[in-house]
């Protein structure tokens, strides 16, 4: 049976503008999020939970969710802390990206939510999730979301014999707040490897955010040269890239399609510029030689062919064409002397017949 998995991801929580705080839809899709902000919520304009808490603290967050489609909804919930994908976003749902060390504050753990919830057909419901703020303070900022997730059984339909299942996600953004005072963002660069990204080679240096605050508009200059010689072997610009508060992730730099990976020592150099700061980094990192075959072998854009297998292949077609006109140029030579032969039987024939 064909599937068809359509996935429309929409998140609330845009960090840095005022919003007015309307009911939100995940695109193309009939689920539709509208938060009811407590008297703690510190700016109504937003489209996310903006909290002013105490340590120990506890209360509901409410919100309202529609069903704007013609079948009863199925939606799973789940609260999670904020993290950093490889691409440079932040992500409020859940995922597989490991709590960072540097969090002291995880959201996630501080938010109960509804297992699911179902929302009739054209309708609406209320959902209430409690809020228990952690009994230790935290400094900065502590932020997570609340994700919302349609069950692809429920809205199941059936077209031309073809299963089609419509799956969407919504996020919810929590952001909390202890004190006023500013925190600044730190970037810090740990381990540089070389790995295969969806079988490409990359070069994979982990970069840390070990504070809670924000890092955003972040553009940077990366490039990878051979520690000996200083050979450029990649050079990649990225921009509009954010960092969620104690998080970390893998800045990835590709190599180009066909690139083979040497072994040997290298030296990769990453300068990141944000409106919170600027940041420098030099590191080396080494490639042994069973590595750099493994990865090779891995990436699909590098042609494995050795020269004499190439040569062999070539002087296989070579072959099979001179077999082709050799066989052509035989049948030709029968097909002539049959016809002579053909003839010589004709003409004696005739004679006979002449002498009769």
């Amino acid at each position: 049976m064909k599937r068809k998995l359509q996935i429309a991801l929409a998140t609330a929580l845009t960090f840095g503008m005022s919003q007015v705080a309307t009911t939100a839809f995940a695109d193309n899709s009939a689920l539709g999020v509208d938060p009811i902000f407590p008297a703690s919520q510190i700016d109504t304009k937003t489209g996310y939970y903006d909290l002013k808490v105490e340590p120990g603290q506890e209360q509901n967050l409410e919100m309202t969710l529609m069903n704007d489609g013609d079948k009863p909804m199925l939606v799973h919930m789940s609260a999670n802390p904020a993290s950093t994908n490889d691409n440079g976003v932040i992500e409020y749902g859940k995922n597989k990206i490991k709590v960072d060390e540097s969090m002291t504050a995880n959201v996630g753990s501080m938010i109960t939510v509804p297992k699911s919830v179902t929302i009739p057909a054209h309708g609406t419901i209320k959902v209430s999730a409690k809020l228990l703020v952690q009994s230790q303070r935290f400094n900065g900022i502590a932020v997570g979301g609340i994700s919302f997730v349609t069950d692809p059984e429920a809205g199941k339909t059936q077209n031309s014999g073809v299963q089609i299942r419509n799956r969407y996600a919504y996020d919810m953004g929590v952001v909390l707040h202890e004190s006023d005072e500013a925190v600044t963002p730190n970037l810090r660069m740990h381990q540089v490897r070389p790995a295969t990204v969806n079988y490409h080679t990359a070069i994979l240096a982990r970069l840390q955010n070990d504070q809670p605050a924000f890092i955003t508009d972040m553009k940077s200059h990366a490039v990878v040269y051979t520690a000996k010689d200083h050979k450029q072997v990649l050079s990649e610009d990225k921009k509009n890239q954010k960092v969620a508060p104690n998080s970390h992730f893998d800045y990835t730099m590709m190599m180009a399609d066909g690139q083979k990976l040497q072994p040997g020592k290298y030296m990769a150099d990453i300068d990141l510029t944000a409106k919170q700061g600027h940041w420098h980094f030099k590191q080396t990192f080494v490639v042994a030689a069973d590595q750099a075959r493994a990865m090779n072998q891995r990436n699909v854009t590098i042609s494995h062919w050795a020269w004499w297998q190439i040569a062999l292949m070539i002087l296989a077609v070579i072959l099979l064409i001179l077999l082709i006109i050799f066989l052509v140029r035989r049948d030709r030579k029968r097909t002539a002397e049959l016809r002579r032969l053909q003839m010589s039987v004709s003409e004696v024939t005739n004679n006979e017949g002449n002498q009769n």
